[in-house]
């Protein structure tokens, strides 16, 4: 789909690999071993801007921006430098809903 142009989108409500946890779902793609070949960025992406884009809402979701809703998470270690083998481990500090500190 990614080669075909095809916007990805993902999430972790109804999960189809057996971890719900998104580092988890982008490492699956981008590990060597796996047959899909997808870069960790666009994994990331896929739960991101592929949301807000599978809830016909791109003007609003999916992006830090200005005029976007800000919901975001802060992480302990930056997943697209750490080895890949350390991307199911990105820890998650902080979650923010609507500009609010929710954990």
């Amino acid at each position: 789909l990614r080669a075909g142009g095809i916007p990805l989108a993902n999430g972790t409500d109804w999960p189809v690999w057996p971890s719900a946890q998104p580092f988890v779902v982008a490492w699956n793609g981008a590990n060597s071993e796996a047959p899909h070949d997808l870069p960790v960025i666009d994994g990331i992406r896929a739960y991101t801007e592929g949301g807000g884009r599978a809830v016909s809402r791109p003007d609003e979701l999916g992006r830090l921006d200005v005029g976007y809703l800000a919901d975001f998470i802060v992480l302990g270690s930056d997943p697209l430098t750490v080895p890949l083998d350390s991307v199911p481990d990105t820890e998650i500090r902080e979650v923010w809903v609507n500009g609010a500190r929710v954990r």
